[in-house]
């Protein structure tokens, strides 16, 4: 796990790969906080690299991800607890969802922004989990912004609506692919 605060972001340093275990127990250390301590460090942690088929579909809508890695923050565990009533199993689905969706929209622009987010999501057990990423280029990550679930399968439009609804967004670059 990597303690850092926002003034220490550039020299953040990551391993190669999830440990499955330290996963675990990141998400056991902050499910049940209502409300991050003022001052407190943000903790980040990295389960792994980004999935080459998701980095050559972010390529097309004009974002370059290759070889960077997939992390989350405390700020969004409790974010997404308190606001969509998360639970530790949904946490735990997380690094599929990230790493093997039956959705990918990539090229989410947000504002002005450079097209810098990417909306993942899997049906798992009657439900759709929707992981809402943003691209920090000088760190080489994709950070977990926000993650939820519907407690149902989402067709493809349902799916676009739940992104749009959950940013005011631009779309104009934005690559879809679906995965059956």
């Amino acid at each position: 796990m990597i303690y850092i605060n926002h003034e220490g972001l550039k020299t953040l340093e990551f391993k190669d790969k999830m440990n499955e275990k330290e996963y675990c127990q990141f998400i056991d250390r902050i499910i049940n906080l209502t409300v991050k301590p003022e001052g407190e460090k943000l903790k980040i942690f990295n389960y792994g690299k980004i999935s080459s088929h998701i980095a050559d579909i972010a390529e097309k809508a004009g974002m370059n991800i290759k070889g960077n890695n997939n992390t989350i923050t405390d700020s969004m565990i409790i974010h997404d607890r308190k606001k969509h009533h998360l639970k530790k199993e949904d946490f735990l689905k997380l690094p599929e969802v990230a790493n093997d969706p039956n959705y990918i929209y990539a090229g989410i622009r947000k504002g002005t922004q450079n097209p810098n987010h990417i909306a993942l999501a899997k049906k798992m057990d009657g439900k759709t989990y929707v992981l809402i990423v943003r691209h920090f280029q000088n760190l080489h990550e994709l950070r977990g912004a926000t993650f939820y679930k519907r407690n149902k399968i989402l067709t493809d439009e349902e799916f676009i609506k739940a992104v749009n609804n959950t940013y005011g967004i631009n779309v104009s670059n934005v690559i879809f692919l679906k995965k059956n």
